[in-house]
């Protein structure tokens, strides 16, 4: 890397680290997210004394061991709520930078620092709401996140009680979302065909004990017996279904205007990426189809990080405002992968 090219990307990394603290800011005292009110109340009710499925028929309750957990002492301390929103939008920053210095540990090792870099900030301006304190689809992302990082730190050092960390958090995913059950073979199967079932007891061990704890939790506050019914009762929640009708009817078109989102990113990077190599085959240096292709996805996710930072910190924009940023990074992502797994 020659004296401009290591400028600019100082230059980079400092814009980008630059407004992702101003993004973190911005989110521990601005949100326009319904879900945040209805995360709080679920850890509320909990710290209070209320019990899951006997007093609680929410589908996202299972989700508020987290921040009440943080939030019991909180109350204990201050003696009443006041504030409690930024103080777990607070926790929750750290727990999401805490998970991004593992991510960018483990990428600075198998990858390098640069491309680590780049993750972290991906990592740091990822979240599935705009709400930072821990709540069920951010929650979700941490846990399935980590399964993956302890499962590459097992990999290298072999010790069981990482595998059992993972099948811990992926039991923490399944709380978040109890559709995720059936995924649980999808791992065990992808783990006995890349590693000969290595770990597969010490992550089932980890998932059955969450089921463990939260199945003895649930029935010491609702009689076996009485279980379909108040289960009926989670089921009869309507606020977070819709119909296949409406499904139908809207996702087309939701998805086209992602699409177009993307096209417009995707060719702007095209037209720099090409006046690049048009400078550099004049300079006659060498390039190839790869190196092209790599170079304008990158050039797409910088693009499209920016707009997102931008709109997050000058727009009154949330975290589901251009969504389809995650096309991009995954392309960018498998490109690399496939070059990396063919050499």
């Amino acid at each position: 890397m020659n004296k401009t090219q290591k400028y600019i990307w100082i230059s980079v990394c400092a814009i980008l680290g630059l407004l992702t603290v101003l993004g973190i800011i911005k989110a521990l005292f601005v949100s326009i997210d319904v879900d945040e009110s209805y995360a709080v109340a679920q850890a509320y009710r909990l710290v209070t004394g209320d019990k899951l499925l006997f007093d609680m028929w929410e589908p996202h309750q299972f989700s508020a061991f987290l921040p009440a957990f943080f939030l019991y002492p909180f109350i204990k301390i201050t003696g009443g709520s006041a504030h409690c929103v930024i103080y777990l939008r607070i926790v929750g920053s750290v727990i999401h930078l805490l998970i991004g210095a593992f991510l960018y540990a483990i990428a600075s090792k198998q990858i390098n620092s640069k491309a680590a870099f780049i993750i972290f900030i991906i990592h740091m301006n990822f979240l599935s709401k705009w709400i930072c304190l821990p709540e069920f689809e951010l929650m979700h992302y941490w846990a399935m996140l980590l399964i993956f990082l302890l499962f590459a730190t097992a990999e290298e050092n072999g010790k069981a009680i990482l595998y059992f960390l993972a099948g811990i958090s992926f039991g923490a995913s399944v709380l978040c979302y109890p559709t995720m059950v059936p995924v649980f073979f999808v791992f065990l199967i992808s783990m006995a065909v890349t590693n000969k079932g290595k770990g597969t007891l010490s992550f089932t061990m980890g998932t059955a004990l969450v089921a463990a704890i939260t199945v003895a939790g649930i029935v010491i506050s609702v009689p076996v017996k009485d279980l379909p019914l108040f289960i009926s009762y989670v089921l009869m929640d309507s606020s977070h279904t819709s119909g296949m009708k409406y499904k139908i009817d809207t996702y087309p078109l939701e998805i086209l205007e992602h699409l177009k989102g993307i096209a417009v990113i995707l060719a702007i990077a095209l037209a720099v990426t090409l006046i690049v190599f048009i400078v550099k085959n004049v300079l006659k240096k060498k390039s190839d189809i790869y190196s092209f292709i790599l170079y304008t996805l990158f050039t797409a996710s910088v693009l499209i990080s920016f707009q997102t930072l931008y709109g997050y910190i000058f727009l009154n924009c949330n975290q589901f405002y251009l969504q389809d940023r995650f096309f991009v990074y995954v392309l960018l992502i498998s490109v690399i992968a496939i070059k990396e797994f063919r050499e």
